[in-house]
C-alpha cells in the first residue's frame, strides 16, 4: 500500500496523521464485539460461534450471517478486485475475502478497522486501510467499488470538502473504478414502507423524519428512487440495475432484482410474507400491517419505489442489453440456523417460460445433513424444482387472523389445509378410532404446512418446497401443532389486537369439525417434539420460540399478548411523559427560571473542581483557587456567585 504505514499490532495499514474519524456504536459495545471475534475460533461468515454471541441489536448488525447475503446475488468472483469503502467491522470484508476476492478495505473508524482486521486476520488476500474515505489514495483500479450504507453519511464526514458531499463521495468512488468496473451502492429508501408504517429513521430514530424531507447539513440523508437515479446519473454514472433487498439491506432476507416485478405468474408478495419491517430504535407501533398492504402495492406497480432500501450496481457506460439475466429473486435462510443448514433459494427463468427453483447449501463445504435427535432422525434437502403458480393456502389464515374471531372461526380457517393432510395420513395397525393420536403419515411430510400449499389456478391444492424430511412415520397432531403455532408465530401481523389465547382450543376446534378427539396431554407431547425439532435447526433454544411452545396448551399466546400489552403501555407512558416535558419546555416558568438551573448546574461544577483541589490543608485557600479558576471564566463566575446567593453566603455550602 503505496504511501500507507502497516500497524503490525492492530493488523491494519493507516496514512500518518490521520487518527480516525468520530464513529462508533460506544466504545463498550465495539471493544465487546472486538474481543467476541478476538475469542472465536470460527471467524466465518456462517459461524455458529459469532451467531450464539448475538444478544442485542449491535451484536446482531455486526455478527449477522445475513449481512454478506447482499452480495450474493452479484456473483462477485474470485480474483476479482474489489475496493470497500467504509468496511465497518468487516461483515461483508470476511465474505468478500472467503469467496477469494483480492480486497482492499477502507474505514475511517480506528476502532473499526481493528475489529475489521481481526476478523480478517487469517485471510491473506484482504487489506484493511485506516483513512478518510474523501482522504484515501491508490494507484489500484478495481473491479467493484462498494458503498455499502455509507454514502447517506456523506454531510456528516466531508467538513473539508467544497460542494456537494454526496456527489463528491460519488465522484471519488467512481474514480477507483477499472474500465468495465461496478460502483454498488446499498442506501435506504426516504420512501420506504417501514417509514410510512411508523418506524423510526434508521440514522436518526424518528418517525417520519425522512419522508418530512427534514434532513439537513448536519444528518445523514437518503433518496427515494428518482432522486437517487438523479444522484448517480449526475455523477457520471448512466447504467443503473437496481436490486431491492427485503426487509433492508443491513439484514436482506430476500433480493429482488427489477426483472422479478415483470414475471408472468409470480406474487412476490408471496416472498415477502415473513419480511415485516424492522423499527431499529425497538417501538412496536404501527400504522398498518404490511402483510395486507405490500399484495396491493404489487398489484398497483408500486413495490420498487416503496421497497425499504436499494441495492444499485451502477456503471459509467450502458452495457450490452442483449444479455439475458436468469435469476431474478434469492431467499437466504440462515439467521436462525446453524451453519450446516443455511439455504440460498433462487428463483430462475431460462430461456424457456418455466420458472425454476433451486435451493443451494451457503456453506459449500456440506452435503445433505442427517441429524440425529432424541425422538427421530431429521434430513435437509435441497436441489431444483418447478415453479408452482397460485394461491399461498396460509394467506386466508392470516387474513382470518385480522379480524376479532373466535377459535372456533378461526380454527375453520385451517380446515381447507387440514383436509388436505387427512388425505394423506392413515390409522396405526389399522385402527379406525377417531382420536387424533391414532392418525399418521410419512415423515417426508413433516413440511406439509399451509406455507407450502398452493391453490393451484384449477381449484387444487399442491405440495410444494418440501425442505425437511423425517425417518419413518410422525403423528398428524404434531404436524398440526406446528401449523397451528407457526401460522401465528412466522405471520405475526403489526396489529396484535386481536389473538386468539388458546393453540389447544383452535386445534380442538379443527379435530371436532372432522369428528376427531384430542387430547391436552398428546398436545404437550408434540410440543415436546417441535421443540425437539427446532433445536436441531437451530442449534439453540431461541428465547421467545421456547418461551412460546413451552407455554401450557390454553395459554400459548397468553405470552405474547401480555407482552405486548407491557409495551403498549410502556410506550402511551413514554408519549405522556415526552408531551409533559415539551410542555415544560415552552412554559415562562422555564424560560424564567434559567438562572437558578444554572446556579445549580455551576454549584456541582464547582464543588468538582473543589474536591480535585483538596481541602483537607486549607480551605479557604482551596476556595480562593476555585474562585478564580471560575472567575478566568467571566460569565460563569457571575453565575457561581448567583448560586451563592440562592444557597447561602458561605463557599463551603458548594461542598457536597
Amino acid at each position: 500500500m503505496k504511501g500507507y504505514i502497516f500497524d503490525t499490532q492492530a493488523q491494519f495499514w493507516h496514512r500518518s496523521g490521520f487518527d480516525g474519524i468520530d464513529y462508533s456504536d460506544g466504545q463498550e459495545i465495539e471493544q465487546r464485539i472486538f474481543d467476541i471475534i478476538s475469542e472465536t475460533s470460527d471467524r466465518s461468515v456462517l459461524s455458529d460461534e459469532l451467531r450464539l454471541q448475538i444478544t442485542d441489536w449491535p451484536t446482531e448488525y455486526h455478527l449477522s450471517n445475513l449481512r454478506h447475503c447482499l452480495l450474493r446475488p452479484l456473483e462477485i468472483q474470485s480474483g476479482d478486485r474489489v475496493l470497500e469503502l467504509g468496511c465497518g467491522c468487516g461483515a461483508i470484508t470476511r465474505y468478500l475475502g472467503e469467496i477469494g476476492a483480492d480486497v482492499v478495505s477502507v474505514e475511517g473508524s480506528t476502532q473499526r478497522a481493528r475489529i475489521a482486521a481481526q476478523r480478517c486476520q487469517d485471510l491473506d488476500n484482504v487489506s484493511v486501510v485506516l483513512d478518510n474515505l474523501v482522504s484515501f489514495n491508490t494507484e489500484q483500479r478495481f473491479d467493484w467499488v462498494l458503498l455499502i450504507g455509507v454514502l447517506e453519511y456523506a454531510p456528516l464526514f466531508s467538513e473539508s470538502v467544497t460542494g456537494n458531499p454526496v456527489q463528491k463521495y460519488l465522484q471519488s468512488s467512481s474514480s477507483f473504478l477499472s474500465e468495465s468496473g461496478k460502483l454498488v451502492v446499498a442506501i435506504e429508501n426516504q420512501l420506504g414502507l417501514k417509514y410510512f408504517n411508523g418506524c423510526g429513521e434508521d440514522h436518526v430514530a424518528k418517525p417520519f423524519f425522512g419522508i418530512h424531507d427534514l434532513y439537513n447539513d448536519k444528518t445523514p440523508v437518503t433518496f427515494g428512487k428518482e432522486e437517487l437515479q438523479l444522484v448517480l446519473r449526475q455523477a457520471g454514472l448512466h447504467s443503473l440495475d437496481f436490486y431491492y433487498p427485503w426487509p433492508d439491506y443491513k439484514l436482506p432476507a430476500v433480493v429482488l432484482h427489477s426483472s422479478a416485478f415483470t414475471q408472468p405468474g409470480m406474487n412476490i408478495s408471496d416472498i415477502l410474507l415473513r419480511c415485516t419491517s424492522r423499527d431499529y430504535v425497538g417501538s412496536s407501533r404501527r400504522v398498518f400491517s404490511e402483510q395486507f398492504v405490500i399484495p396491493v402495492l404489487e398489484r398497483n406497480d408500486l413495490l420498487e419505489d416503496l421497497s425499504n432500501s436499494f441495492l444499485v450496481v451502477a456503471e459509467k457506460d450502458v452495457p450490452d442489453k442483449n444479455s439475458e439475466r436468469e435469476a431474478f429473486a434469492w431467499i437466504y435462510s440462515c439467521s436462525c440456523r446453524q451453519k450446516s443448514l443455511g439455504v440460498e433459494t433462487i428463483f430462475l427463468r431460462h430461456r424457456d417460460p418455466a420458472i425454476t427453483v433451486e435451493k443451494r447449501r451457503l456453506d459449500q463445504n456440506t452435503t445433505e445433513p442427517v441429524i440425529l435427535t432424541g425422538e427421530c432422525t431429521v434430513v435437509h434437502h435441497c436441489g431444483k424444482g418447478r415453479f408452482v403458480q397460485g394461491d399461498l393456502l396460509v394467506r386466508n389464515i392470516i387474513r382470518k387472523r385480522a379480524d376479532s374471531v373466535s377459535n372456533l372461526e378461526m380454527a375453520e380457517a385451517f380446515l381447507p389445509w387440514f383436509d388436505e393432510v387427512l388425505k394423506l395420513a392413515g390409522h396405526t395397525d389399522g385402527d379406525s378410532g377417531n382420536f387424533l393420536e391414532k392418525l399418521y403419515l410419512s415423515g417426508k411430510y413433516i413440511d406439509a404446512t399451509p406455507f407450502n400449499y398452493i391453490r393451484t389456478e384449477s381449484g387444487g391444492y399442491e405440495l410444494f418446497d418440501t425442505e425437511w424430511e423425517v425417518d419413518g412415520e410422525i403423528p398428524l397432531g404434531w404436524l398440526l401443532y406446528r401449523t397451528v403455532v407457526w401460522g401465528w408465530f412466522g405471520t405475526v401481523p403489526d396489529n396484535r389486537q386481536h389473538v386468539p389465547k388458546s393453540v389447544y382450543g383452535i386445534i380442538k376446534n379443527i379435530c371436532a369439525a372432522r369428528a376427531l378427539e384430542v387430547s391436552p396431554a398428546s398436545m404437550m407431547q408434540w410440543r415436546e417434539m417441535e421443540l425437539s425439532f427446532q433445536y436441531v435447526v437451530l442449534n439453540k433454544q431461541h428465547g421467545s420460540i421456547s418461551q412460546f411452545l413451552l407455554s401450557e396448551p390454553g395459554d400459548c399466546f397468553s405470552y405474547i399478548d401480555n407482552q405486548q400489552q407491557r409495551i403498549d403501555l410502556l410506550e402511551a407512558h413514554l408519549g405522556s411523559m415526552q408531551q409533559e416535558l415539551r410542555s415544560l419546555y415552552l412554559s415562562s416558568s422555564w424560560r424564567y427560571s434559567w438562572i437558578i438551573r444554572s446556579a445549580g448546574k455551576y454549584k456541582l461544577r464547582a464543588a468538582s473542581l473543589f474536591r480535585k483541589i483538596g481541602t483537607a490543608g486549607n480551605p479557604a485557600h482551596a476556595v480562593s483557587k476555585v474562585m478564580g479558576i471560575l472567575r478566568q471564566d467571566g460569565w460563569k463566575g457571575i453565575q457561581l456567585r448567583v448560586a451563592y446567593a440562592l444557597h447561602g453566603s458561605s463557599e463551603k455550602s458548594l461542598v457536597p
